[in-house]
């Protein structure tokens, strides 16, 4: 973010480092835990310079399209990406992040076909392998998203956002210790972000380790009460724990936090046995996302 406001004060006319800007603090929420209202208000004003000083740049629409999201407007959203891929139909963050606004609408199939376009115009991009695991979870098809985890692995061992999701396939197939040790190394890396964090208290759980993972959830129940993390990686931890109540409860609260990231709830697998039930469907709702 420095360097980019660095460049911004060098050069005010610099559209593309406004759209570096903006790029920048929409991932905070994910990467540091800032929180969605903030960071996604400074976002826009830094895009709206920019497309203000050149409205035919594909990358400030992708932006602008991620703004839209974590706002809940989806029809807006999705204008913007098809705009940044009319405008660039080889910019891969588009389409990587035209994929998570599909995904999280419950348009799957259609997700999957954008990020196998990213993946094709950026095949070392790990984030975006990281996306074609998580759809390839939601479509039920774990063995691939397995696969391709571990061969991502390969390009680089040390990505969080990849290790926490490998940590998860690893529970599934009761290879406990393996997963607590890749959620750890990636709460390690991550610096101790919320979401690699209930990745581990969640592995423990799954290993029927309760203390330790109880121990986990009352330091994030405390970051939580202090407006450090998001409410929503604490649902996934209850859940693990089958803590139904306090699960629905953490959702609820995400929302009115303003959170960017609950609106991934239909999306995230690690949600999928509170799907029926109709105070998760309520929340749905009222985040506009489908409920069949």
């Amino acid at each position: 973010l420095g360097f980019f406001q660095q460049a911004v004060a060098n050069d005010p006319d610099f559209a593309l480092a406004y759209v570096g800007v903006a790029d920048t603090y929409i991932i905070m929420e994910q990467y540091s835990d800032r929180p969605s209202p903030e960071v996604t208000d400074k976002a826009e004003v830094a895009i709206r310079r920019a497309i203000a000083l050149n409205d035919g740049i594909a990358e400030a629409y992708a932006s602008l399209g991620s703004i839209h999201r974590n706002r809940r407007d989806w029809d807006r959203s999705e204008t913007a990406y098809l705009r940044s891929i009319e405008l660039n139909p080889n910019y891969p963050t588009a389409r990587h992040w035209y994929n998570i606004m599909l995904r999280y609408s419950g348009r799957t199939d259609e997700a999957y076909e954008q990020v196998l376009v990213a993946q094709r115009l950026d095949p070392l991009s790990m984030i975006i392998g990281v996306n074609v695991v998580d759809v390839l979870m939601i479509m039920g098809r774990d063995d691939e998203a397995l696969e391709t985890a571990e061969r991502y692995m390969e390009i680089d061992p040390n990505f969080p956002q990849l290790l926490g999701i490998l940590s998860r396939l690893y529970s599934e197939r009761g290879r406990h210790q393996e997963a607590i040790a890749t959620a750890r190394r990636a709460v390690e890396l991550s610096g101790g972000t919320a979401e690699q964090t209930s990745y581990l208290a969640s592995a423990h759980a799954a290993a029927g380790q309760r203390a330790p993972a109880e121990e986990i959830l009352r330091k994030l129940e405390s970051r939580v009460m202090r407006g450090e993390s998001d409410p929503y990686h604490l649902a996934n931890v209850y859940l693990a724990l089958d803590d139904r109540d306090k699960a629905i409860d953490a959702l609820a609260r995400s929302v009115e936090s303003g959170s960017g990231t609950v609106i991934a709830m239909n999306a995230d697998v690690r949600l999928s046995s509170l799907r029926s039930d109709p105070r998760f469907i309520a929340i749905a709702e009222r985040l506009r996302l489908p409920t069949k």
